[in-house]
């Protein structure tokens, strides 16, 4: 525990000092709509997560973001920006990857005892080796994949740990389309 609390509270360190500063936007559109705004913004704007069929998360330079976010409240899409201080699960986190490669190294990582099924990869028991959290660190979090996942293979319970209850009605969301 005191191992993985430090590992983020220096990923938290890192991101505050090597990272360009950032912004996400919370959009109630799918994927592909989503994407299509992404692809437009000349790669200013990225897909950071997809938590469920309308609940997509965007990430970029602040500009691009408050940009995004008139074009979908132009269409009728309910967006609204997320209250961070960076553009998580965006290339603009590179900056901080080989410090973070760097620290994950001295984490002494060990056979899982519960499952862990990855949102990034969508792999049971991913390698935790410091590649792993390089690329959750820029790459995007698959939430509602895994949640599909999960329901499929027969698990019926979910528990959201944290400050909110964002994630769990992306859960009864997916959880009821599939």
């Amino acid at each position: 525990l005191d191992e993985a609390v430090g590992f983020a509270a220096e990923r938290g360190r890192l991101v505050g000092e090597r990272a360009r500063p950032g912004a996400m936007a919370a959009v109630r559109g799918d994927e592909d709509t989503v994407a299509e705004l992404v692809s437009a913004s000349g790669g200013s704007l990225s897909v950071a997560a997809v938590n469920g069929p309308d609940q997509v998360v965007i990430s970029g330079a602040g500009d691009a973001v408050d940009r995004a976010l008139a074009e979908l409240r132009s269409r009728g899409v309910a967006a609204r920006r997320l209250p961070v201080s960076h553009a998580f699960h965006s290339p603009l986190l590179e900056p901080v990857l080989d410090p973070l490669g760097d620290a994950a190294k001295a984490l002494a990582v060990k056979s899982a005892t519960v499952p862990m099924l990855s949102t990034v990869t969508g792999d049971w028991g991913p390698d935790l080796a410091p590649a792993y959290w390089q690329a959750h660190a820029v790459q995007p979090v698959r939430f509602g994949a895994a949640v599909v996942r999960l329901v499929e293979e027969g698990y019926d319970t979910f528990v959201e740990l944290g400050p909110g209850n964002t994630l769990a009605g992306a859960v009864r969301a997916v959880a009821r389309l599939t």
